[in-house]
């Protein structure tokens, strides 16, 4: 995958001509720091979302949140400008779902990430998709 935001140790995932790999924790344009997916779909750039852990009362279970969706570039992620995100055919949303979900369930996709390399932590296997996550057309 061709993005400077992928790490080395990244593995890459395939799916119906998509491809998706977890991308390094980006400073953005607000200056915090931001989970990154990287996502390549048939013949458009590499594009970027953003995702965060969200704990259990216990602090130690979590699942995974998927907060936005489609900017063209990583130090974009997190804006919150809508316009700032391509729009996607009910087609490309589906294969981006079934790319993220194929991601967080790959345990060696995982691994070596926090907070699931964490001891303290467990993934809950759960992804959860959070209201108008992605733009449609």
């Amino acid at each position: 995958m061709d993005s400077k935001y992928v790490l080395p140790e990244s593995t890459v995932l395939e799916l119906n001509g998509g491809r998706i790999a977890l991308g390094a924790a980006a400073r953005a344009w607000d200056e915090y720091y931001h989970h990154l997916i990287v996502v390549e779909l048939p013949d458009r750039t590499p594009l970027y979302g953003e995702w965060e852990p969200k704990y259990a009362a216990n602090r130690i279970d979590f699942d995974i949140e998927i907060l936005s969706f489609g900017y063209l570039d990583g130090d974009s992620v997190g804006t919150t400008n809508i316009w700032n995100r391509l729009a996607f055919s009910p087609s490309e949303r589906t294969l981006v779902e079934g790319l993220i979900l194929s991601l967080f369930s790959n345990a060696a996709a995982t691994a070596t990430l926090n907070p699931f390399a964490l001891k303290v932590a467990r993934y809950t296997g759960v992804v959860r998709f959070v209201s108008r996550w992605i733009r449609e057309q």
